[in-house]
């Protein structure tokens, strides 16, 4: 090489002693400009006997996150020698180059190049000049110095279609970036990580009041299996959908069958000479109210007594009227008037003596008798 401009010298000696201050090379939508020194090696068969030094610009586009466009322009002052005669030759290079990254460094981005020009060639004391068309590959790369200037270097082959032959061509300078990258797009949303379900029925863990429940098993808001009927069976194992509420049931969800009949003696008040219930025992009530319920297929025979004093016939009717009572406040109490009957036994079925005052009172009494079941298992 016979010399260099002082401008190619500077950007060599500013681009290895520069410290890299932003991203390297133009990013996407931004213009840039350069300014280059470049050493050519002319092809032997076009007489050219060395090579030269020369100066040249360029304006390229980013118009891509990977690919530029870029204009160059060289002006070369290779020798020639023809027929004995030496001389200087003035040669003017333009061509349209694609800069493709091909990854990127810390401080800088490597880049290949390609691309396709013309040369225009000028003898000293001639008057023709002679035009090839030239083609171009090389490798190359840029390196921040600030955040609009740039350092850049590149080897190229450059191929003389005239001749058929490859030439080396070497590049380097500066380069100013104009404008503002394009904004890179906003990141996509993350989406919060899923609750864990670990049994799939669709209720978080966090939420899951009965964890384990079986696959594809229907279940409420709170993860637990849906028991439409209320029995404390869930639908998947009820074997007795729809058992009306309250009923007694076994693990499969149906009706308990009551074995035998039971016996409730209620302690039950009444005025004198009638059938106004004026007290019933109010424990002894409920659980007859609880069991009519457990078990409501079941039907009860309500009997009424009284003790011996009065004719027979009073206390037939009297015993007969109270047991009614009875019946009608179990009807208001929610039981079904169909399962309930009503006797009178008046003076007849004693449990003590009538001698006594404390026997006497032990058989004015009134007794249900809950018996059967309909259904279940």
């Amino acid at each position: 090489m016979r010399r260099l401009t002082w401008l190619a010298w500077t950007a060599l000696l500013l681009g290895f002693s520069g410290q890299a201050a932003a991203a390297a090379g133009p990013e996407k939508d931004q213009f840039f400009i350069s300014l280059l020194g470049a050493y050519y090696k002319d092809p032997s068969d076009l007489d050219l006997t060395s090579g030269d030094g020369g100066v040249g610009g360029g304006l390229g586009w980013a118009f891509h996150d990977e690919w530029s466009v870029e204009a160059l322009y060289f002006g070369l002052n290779p020798s020639y020698e023809v027929g004995g005669v030496r001389g200087a030759d003035d040669m003017d290079y333009w061509s349209i180059n694609m800069i493709r990254n091909i990854g990127q460094g810390e401080h800088w981005q490597p880049y290949v190049t390609f691309g396709a020009g013309r040369a225009e060639f000028r003898y000293d004391g001639l008057q023709d000049k002679e035009r090839e068309n030239l083609y171009n590959v090389g490798l190359g790369f840029f390196s921040s110095l600030s955040e609009r200037l740039q350092f850049r270097f590149d080897v190229r082959g450059v191929y003389h279609e005239d001749v058929s032959s490859f030439s080396p061509m070497v590049t380097t300078g500066l380069s100013l970036l104009l404008g503002s990258p394009a904004a890179a797009p906003a990141p996509a949303p993350v989406a919060p990580a899923a609750p864990r379900d670990s049994d799939g029925d669709g209720v978080p863990d966090g939420t899951d009041r009965c964890p384990g429940t079986p696959a594809g098993v229907a279940v409420d808001a709170s993860g637990c299996p849906l028991d439409s009927d209320g029995d404390g069976v869930p639908d998947f194992r009820d074997d007795c959908p729809n058992t009306p509420a309250g009923a007694r049931v076994d693990e499969r969800g149906c009706e308990v069958k009551l074995a035998e009949p039971v016996s409730f003696n209620l302690t039950v008040e009444f005025g004198f000479d009638s059938a106004e219930i004026t007290g019933v025992a109010f424990q002894e009530m409920l659980e007859l109210l609880k069991f009519l319920r457990e078990y409501p297929t079941s039907s009860a025979v309500i009997e009424g007594h009284t003790d011996s004093r009065g004719t027979d016939a009073y206390n037939q009717n009297l015993s007969e009227r109270r047991a009614a009572a009875v019946l009608e406040a179990l009807v208001n109490s929610g039981i079904a008037r169909d399962r309930l009957t009503s006797r009178g036994y008046g003076e007849s079925r004693p449990i003590a003596s009538n001698d006594t005052e404390a026997g006497r009172q032990q058989n004015r009494r009134v007794t249900v008798v809950v018996s059967g079941t309909t259904t279940g298992s």
